[in-house]
């Protein structure tokens, strides 16, 4: 959601990003006088949306997905953003109908999935890519649909690092 943030004296640029690697979203702002404001955990999420389940740490600390604007009927720029996954890697997010807030590691592969995948009746897989810095997009349009008004999605991600001694990572 949009925000008023107090970053020092003549800000050239903002970067967002999970700088403490705590699975959340700080905000950093560089100033021409040699100094970098990082204000940590400034993001809320935005209407129609709420944080569920948790992340598992991989290389690049605890794996978190935000929503960049609400969840509302019509909304085309909507999309999910995911930090600290593999750098350059691509992933698998994975959209239900249903929860499983606790998470369960249905297939013993030493990842906790939150989306249920046998109650749900509803399943939907993306591919994401991360970049560099193993921050990744997806755009999910919500389509001008009054049938989508009052549906609950929940969205997670799946990466697979490439460092043995980590192996699955999710968010």
């Amino acid at each position: 959601s949009a925000g008023s943030f107090g970053v020092g004296t003549n800000p050239s640029s903002v970067a967002l990003g999970d700088f403490n690697l705590d699975g959340r979203i700080d905000l950093a702002s560089p100033s021409p006088y040699n100094t970098i404001t990082v204000l940590q955990n400034q993001t809320t999420p935005p209407p129609g949306t709420y944080p569920y389940g948790y992340g598992t740490p991989g290389c690049g600390g605890v794996l978190a997905m935000a929503a960049n604007s609400g969840a509302v009927v019509n909304n085309s720029n909507f999309g999910i953003a995911c930090t600290n996954g593999p750098s350059n890697a691509l992933g698998l997010a994975m959209i239900t109908d249903s929860p499983s807030i606790y998470g369960t590691d249905a297939f013993g592969l030493g990842l906790v999935i939150h989306v249920d995948l046998v109650a749900s009746t509803q399943i939907l897989t993306f591919d994401i890519r991360s970049g560099a810095g193993g921050s990744g997009f997806l755009p999910m349009p919500i389509p001008n649909n009054p049938l989508l008004s009052g549906s609950k999605f929940f969205v997670q991600s799946i990466w697979l690092e490439k460092a043995a001694s980590v192996g699955n990572c999710s968010s």
